[in-house]
């Protein structure tokens, strides 16, 4: 038979869990979902500002925690001199024998030939997310970045980069 103190220790102990594993749960979702969870941020510089098809930017990165998302993002910077209002690039990232290939475009002006990138004419910058959401492996992850355009080498490409984020805890 439980006593009335008996019963008041159990309901204290019980609220006391709770708010404790209240208080977990948050600290890692919020550990993984912070604005500056960034893994890594990287740019590669364009030799001569021409970007050669055969010229691939490879990144290297490490991931250790397993409990989150992450979101890739591509950077590029344009000076005024790129001729196109869009340019198509592939990425293959690669960990220990998995890989993933694919092509994605990047709109750099609009119909009226204005640039929708940040910056002034002399430089323009642009971020795409090119994977907004995957769950990676911990390992060492290496992304290559090609421009796959018409045009063997493109004038006007100054840097070309990736972002790497941790996004929201995997539940």
């Amino acid at each position: 038979m439980k006593t009335p103190r008996m019963k008041q220790y159990i309901k204290s102990t019980l609220l006391l869990q709770c708010g404790v594993l209240l208080l977990v749960l948050t600290g890692l979702t919020q550990s993984c979902s912070v604005p500056d969870g960034l893994v890594t941020e990287d740019f590669k510089a364009i030799e001569n500002g021409s970007w050669n098809w055969k010229d691939g930017k490879k990144f290297t990165f490490t991931i250790d925690d397993t409990t989150c998302f992450y979101a890739i993002s591509t950077g590029l910077r344009i000076t005024g001199k790129y001729a196109y209002s869009n340019i198509w690039m592939i990425y293959t990232i690669e960990c220990s024998g998995w890989n993933q290939k694919e092509q994605f475009s990047i709109e750099i002006a609009d119909q009226t030939g204005s640039w929708l990138g940040v910056g002034m004419s002399n430089l323009i910058a642009y971020e795409k997310p090119i994977i907004p959401k995957i769950k990676l492996k911990a390992g060492v992850y290496q992304i290559t970045i090609v421009q796959n355009m018409r045009e063997e080498s493109l004038l006007g490409i100054q840097d070309v980069g990736v972002k790497i984020q941790k996004g929201p805890l995997i539940l």
